[in-house]
């Protein structure tokens, strides 16, 4: 039984060691603006990763929304994509190769 309570504390606590090391703005795009904590491996995908440090991001509601979109043409755009990913390939090689084939087939280079 997950204890959801304690993951989201955790969670944000992650959110704000992470705006204290990194400053007040979005990761993806650099906007000073309301943050909000961002999974680069999506909760359902990997449930053991909802509350690793490296796996939080803070995304203003607009990034949030273009990572957890799936479309690598909005996907690609964030200042921290290229980190994103190096992320991924270390602890989810297949989700990498998916985005990586994604950008293939949308004429998007990677890497």
């Amino acid at each position: 039984m997950r204890n959801t309570k304690t993951e989201t504390r955790i969670i944000h606590q992650h959110l704000q060691e992470r705006i204290e090391t990194h400053g007040r703005w979005c990761d993806g795009c650099g906007d000073p603006t309301v943050l909000t904590p961002s999974h680069i491996i999506k909760r359902g995908r990997r449930r053991d990763l909802i509350t690793e440090k490296r796996n939080i991001r803070k995304d203003c509601p607009y990034c949030h929304d273009a990572w957890d979109s799936d479309e690598v043409t909005r996907m690609c755009l964030l200042n921290d994509f290229k980190e994103r990913m190096a992320y991924i390939k270390e602890v989810d090689e297949l989700q990498f190769n998916r985005i990586v084939y994604k950008c293939k087939v949308e004429g998007i280079k990677y890497e």
